[in-house]
């Protein structure tokens, strides 16, 4: 999220059908804006589970953009 955004993510909160970033964009450019052309993204499945709260374990993930 946060590389699409220009935001650093606060929380995320959702299921496993819909999922919300909580974004704090006080620090972004003011300037900042998307890209013209789709971003298209490369992502690899790490080999470790995250929990940062309460709730499951979940895959981590690292992408990069192209």
């Amino acid at each position: 999220m946060s590389q699409v955004s220009g935001c650093r993510v606060t929380g995320v909160l959702g299921d496993q059908a819909v999922v919300t970033g909580v974004l704090d964009c006080g620090d972004r450019p003011a300037g900042w804006a998307l890209p013209a052309a789709a971003l298209n993204f490369d992502c690899l499945e790490t080999d470790q589970w995250v929990n940062e709260g309460p709730g499951p374990d979940y895959q981590n993930f690292e992408c990069s953009a192209f």
